[in-house]
């Protein structure tokens, strides 16, 4: 072995080691055998995923599928059509083949992504060319990037993962991988098959991962020559998802319901320019080091780039150091909180002031540091300010990771007061910013580090540095495309915190490495690891904790034996009718957050599994049509609201419940708040019949057990387009629920058609087809389900038959001419014969893609074999190839021409995209955020006694909800009502209350299903009351003025206006029973109840006046009775 051989060899087995080590420490750090246990993985949606994959691996796969339809959740819906595969496969295969407890393995596959992380970094990192030790040092950074707690939900770190978000960390480590695979690819021109497999495991494994994944085959299109392996790659992995995608985009829409999730916080402009000022710091340092490299060939565009990265870095740092002098730690107040500038360091009347100036102080600081750049470009002397500026963001950044390490450190400590003087602001300001502003000079300004600097120069790649970038940008305009999308933007997040830092830890800190001595960056490459593992030791404080609740199970929880009886319970309760689970009726449970000891808020989603019954809302909220619907109906037996929209739901409304739950065939409710049981207790048609501890089973009286059943109505066909929208209006008051409608263009058959009392386009006038009633009397039916098959046997052939399980174009049918979508959301046939099938098939869709994966899959694995022929074998095809090739150099002559228009188009139609998502992202919260703080604004000034300011800031928060309320019925979303009450407070402020009162009644009118009913009425109430004191008092004032006939005016209309506020408050506790505005109308009718009785006495002082007496004994009366209503 030579001793150049062994040079080579060291720093593979320092990356080796280290590798080893980040890997050992995770498996200890997690401690192993908690993965061992055999039992269900809980906490948060991890809750309900093990139910997911028992679904695939007993249904599913024994049928050759690997998607199809579930019973247990949402009515039924398409399971992995609309969600990610190859994870859940990962657990199943080895649990089928080799008998590992599915227990077990989706436990090892739930942690793999964040055990695969620091390889895949490592592994893409070396495939991009980047030398020892930036590939550990990335890898390092990816385990501190995995173990920040800054947010639980996006994915991509621990606490995401165990969250339930472990797809898209199995994911990210794959898409980290694919940078470098791809980028090796395209600068050797081979790996294309691997490449194409790589992204389209990413896309099924998950969207989006997928999206940012493709900007890398953007950033190949444009920067480089290998078109042909571009589109290779893309074929290949196009032909990987094709039997999943096809159906996908095919379907969507309307047959998902699209979780569109806009992060309010960072709608907060501080937030957004937070995210600026990183950017800008990571992209700082490496961005100066392109431009000091071009320095001498004057290209135009990366010094302008350059100058408006300077200028919008410098734009933020001032505002947000301005914004903090101003506010002090109220800064990070988000949402609806509004500061009042007492934790100021100036001082709140100096802080009011400079948060006015704020802005243009920092444009004009912004623009005085973009102008010096622009003059550095002018004068030849851009290299100098080059360094400069990235010194400055190079030390900046330090200095922001010196402080989150003295944080994660410090804030460990037991001994409080020593605790406190370190984690003193002042103190770690001072402390890190010496030394940053130390090592700012050293970079920036010492003759010392230019000899470095130069020799680093030459080991700077362009190539690597615009991948990055484009990554960046890609995840930009994702981010503001969500809007467009229609799903969550924190998605995109974290592949774009994740390139940021590998952009500086690798790209950035590469150069100045790579041609030291192999000790010295070994030392770093071990430094960095020890420095990572030691943030995490002492830093995170959450991820241990969620990782052994996760993992215990829920066997281990402190209610599982209640739970497990009452699933046992639900499981045998109809055997004596000779129903298994799966056909007996549908269970209901009730969203609340009671449900930790059992597992988590999710523990019921998996009745399916536990009990083998069928139940409502899932985990794949997205993936059904009938979601909205699920989440309507819970609500109504539901103290609290949970759902992953901020829709108008309905209020606790057990009146309602009949009608909804003969649509789906429920006969069981599981509850556990006391709120839910006072609802259930006090309604004719249920009875309470089992309790297990804190939870309690409820029976349906009137569930008649059919899956299948004869409407009472003929069904109406319905015209409008946006059906599903329609069905949901429709659901929303249950006395409309017995006129089913069916969309027009799904029926076809002209038989079919005549069964039909007529068409309509209109959700709301239905009374004139009630008068077409079906007979039937008589009706016998026999039906079974499996998951996916229907069979019945009826003795009503000709008459429409709802099934009670949710649509998709799937369901084919033998016995009927055809499977129609009926409101809500279910199934109608009209038989033909007496046993109808209906049975789950392929789509169209479904078949061109398993057609085009299957034969594009066969071709791959025949590729070497016909690659592998003999020129003399394939002579005849020659000129075939010759023709090929020729073409293909004239495409990508053309393509090379017209690059710079696309690029042109490209980044055009991007801009679009963020600035009209920027603008048109989540209205509703933006809207009601601005003009909920205007009010709050208005409120304190009224406090203060300055009421001309008060009254504009009312004026501006109407005049910011007013559009929004305009066209609030395009919003389904609960700030719409938001935004109705503050504009109905401020009216009310400013003292126009018939304006104030018709809003309110706006809202009971458009809204009365709603949680914001009880509201209504009692601020209507409070109008009439206020009103009616006015009245009597100015009544008894004149009255003692000697004008009898006008005081009992007064008085009479002041008794009218209290016989209405009593009509509003009754209405609020009837209506509204279990809202906390129920409990103020109870509240207020004390209140009242005193003014009445001091009336009573006054003007029983006063002669003649007895009818006036009565009156008010009659109100007192008719107070006394509403009082008893309480619940």
């Amino acid at each position: 072995m030579t001793l150049s051989t062994e040079k080579h060899r060291f720093p593979l087995w320092i990356d080796l080691l280290l590798l080893l080590g980040l890997e050992a420490f995770l498996l200890i750090y997690f401690d192993a055998r908690y993965m061992l246990y055999d039992t269900v993985v809980t906490g948060g949606d991890t809750a309900s995923w093990h139910n997911i994959a028992h679904h695939l691996s007993k249904v599913l796969l024994p049928n050759f599928r690997l998607t199809g339809w579930d019973m247990g959740n949402f009515c039924g819906y398409p399971n992995f059509n609309f969600y990610f595969l190859p994870p859940f496969l990962l657990a199943v295969i080895p649990s089928n083949l080799f008998g590992i407890p599915l227990t077990i393995s989706l436990k090892w596959v739930i942690m793999s992504g964040i055990f695969l992380l620091p390889v895949a970094t490592y592994s893409g990192l070396r495939n991009m060319g980047y030398r020892f030790p930036a590939p550990i040092i990335g890898s390092a950074g990816s385990l501190l990037f995995v173990f920040n707690e800054f947010y639980t939900m996006f994915g991509g770190n621990t606490l995401s993962t165990f969250a339930g978000e472990f797809c898209y960390m199995f994911t990210f480590a794959l898409f980290i991988l694919f940078i470098g695979t791809l980028y090796r690819g395209i600068e050797t021109g081979a790996g294309m098959i691997k490449n194409g497999l790589l992204l389209g495991a990413i896309g099924l494994s998950h969207l989006f991962v997928f999206i940012p994944a493709l900007m890398i085959m953007v950033f190949a299109f444009f920067r480089g020559k290998q078109i042909k392996y571009i589109l290779g790659v893309g074929t290949i992995a196009f032909v990987c998802m094709a039997f999943w995608i096809l159906p996908l985009m095919a379907y969507r829409h309307p047959y998902t319901t699209p979780v569109y999730m806009i992060w309010k916080d960072f709608d907060n402009l501080r937030y957004s320019l937070v995210g600026i000022l990183i950017i800008v710091l990571a992209v700082g340092p490496r961005f100066a080091l392109h431009v000091i490299k071009l320095k001498d060939s004057h290209p135009v565009y990366p010094f302008w780039v350059f100058i408006l990265l300077i200028f919008s870095g410098s734009f933020a740092a001032a505002y947000l150091t301005g914004k903090y002098l101003a506010l002090g730690e109220e800064i990070w107040l988000t949402g609806l909180a509004v500061s009042d500038y007492s934790k100021s360091p100036l001082g709140q009347m100096i802080g009011i002031k400079l948060d006015m100036w704020v802005i243009p102080i920092s444009v004009v600081i912004a623009i005085l540091v973009a102008s010096n750049g622009i003059r550095a470009v002018f004068r030849n002397d851009i290299a100098r300010f080059s360094r400069i500026f990235g010194a400055f963001c190079f030390s900046g950044m330090i200095f922001l990771c010196l402080l989150g390490f003295h944080w994660a450190i410090i804030k460990n400590l037991h001994d409080l007061p020593l605790k406190e003087t370190l984690l003193n602001p002042g103190l770690m300001i001072g402390i890190h910013g010496m030394l940053s502003a130390g090592m700012f000079y050293y970079f920036g300004i010492s003759r010392k580090f230019t000899h470095f600097l130069n020799s680093a120069l030459e080991n700077v790649s362009s190539q690597r540095f615009f991948l990055w970038l484009t990554v960046v940008f890609g995840c930009i305009v994702a981010y503001f495309s969500a809007h467009f999308l229609q799903v969550p933007d924190i998605r995109f997040l974290p592949p774009l915190g994740f390139a940021l830092i590998l952009l500086l830890l690798a790209d950035t800190l590469n150069p100045f490495l790579a041609e030291r001595r192999i000790v010295i960056r070994a030392a770093f490459g071990i430094t960095a690891c020890y420095l990572a593992v030691i943030v995490v030791i002492f830093g995170p404080q959450r991820a241990s904790n969620w990782y052994r609740f996760n993992n215990k199970g829920y066997e281990m929880a402190a209610g599982y034996q209640e739970f497990q009886k009452a699933n046992q319970y639900l499981r045998t309760v109809y055997e004596k009718e000779g129903l298994d689970p799966l056909n007996a009726p549908r269970v209901g449970y009730e969203k609340c957050d009671l449900y930790g000891r059992y597992g988590g808020d999710r523990a019921f989603e998996s009745l399916q599994y536990f009990s083998g019954r069928q139940t409502l809302e899932g985990i794949h909220y997205a993936s059904s049509i009938s979601s909205r619907f699920m989440a309507f109906i819970q609500t109504e037996f539901s103290r609290d609201v949970k759902t992953p929209k901020p829709q108008i739901l309905s209020k606790v409304n057990t009146e309602a419940l009949p009608k909804h739950f003969d649509l789906y065939n429920l006969s069981q409710l599981v509850v556990a708040t006391d709120t839910a049981k006072k609802a259930l207790n006090r309604s004719k048609s249920f009875r309470k019949e089992a309790e297990f501890g804190q939870l309690s089973i409820y029976r349906y009286e009137q569930c008649d057990g059919r899956y299948v059943d004869i409407p009472k109505f003929r069904p109406v066909l319905y015209k409008g387009k946006n059906w599903v929208d329609d069905f949901f209006t429709w659901y929303k008051d249950a006395d409309r629920t017995d006129v089913l409608l069916v969309p027009e263009q799904f029926v076809k058959d002209p038989e079919d058609r005549k069964i039909f009392a007529g068409v309509t386009d209109s959700v709301f006038e239905l009374d004139y087809f009630r008068s077409n009633r079906i007979d039937g009397s008589g009706f016998q039916i026999d039906a079974h389900l499996d998951h996916d098959k229907i069979q019945f046997t009826t003795n009503k052939p000709g008459l429409p038959h709802l099934i009670k399980v949710s649509y998709f174009h799937n369901w084919k049918v033998k016995g009927a001419y055809g499977v129609y979508p009926v409101s809500p959301h279910l199934m109608m046939v009209i038989p033909r014969s007496k046993t109808v099938i209906l049975e789950y098939g392929r789509s169209k869709w479904e078949v061109y893609g398993i057609f085009i994966t299957v034969c594009g899959l066969l071709l791959l694995i025949l590729y070497k074999r016909i690659s592998a022929f003999s020129r003399k074998r394939l002579r005849g095809f020659e000129k075939i190839h010759l023709v090929w090739e020729r073409s293909w150099i004239s495409f990508e002559r053309v393509s090379a021409q017209i690059k710079p228009v696309l690029l042109i188009i490209f980044l055009s139609i991007s801009l679009i995209l963020i600035i009209s998502g920027l603008m048109l992202r989540n209205k509703p919260v933006r809207v009601y955020v601005a003009g909920y703080q205007a009010y709050i604004l208005g409120v304190n000034s009224q406090k203060l006694k300055k009421n001309d300011q008060a009254n504009a800031y009312f004026n501006r928060a109407i005049n910011i909800m007013q559009p929004l309320l305009t066209d609030r019925y395009r919003y389904d979303h609960r700030d719409v009502i938001n935004s109705l009450l503050i504009t109905g407070s401020c009216l009310e402020n400013l003292k126009e209350y018939d304006r104030a009162e018709d809003w309110y009644r706006t809202l009971l009118k458009e809204y009365p299903y709603s949680r914001y009913v009880g509201e209504g009425h009692v601020k209507i109430a409070r109008i009439h009351r206020n009103r009616a004191i006015q009245r009597l008092g100015n009544g008894l004032k004149i009255l003692n003025k000697g004008n009898v006939p006008e005081g009992r005016k007064n008085a009479f209309e002041g008794f009218q206006f209290i016989q209405e506020s009593l009509n509003h408050y009754q209405s609020a506790i009837q209506e509204d029973a279990f809202s906390v505005w129920a409990t103020y109308a109870q509240n207020d009718l004390k209140g009242l109840n005193e003014i009445l009785e001091r009336l009573k006495g006054q003007w029983g002082a006063v002669s003649n006046h007895a009818d006036v007496v009565e009156k008010i004994e009659h109100l007192r009366k008719k107070l006394s009775e509403i009082q008893q209503l309480s619940v």
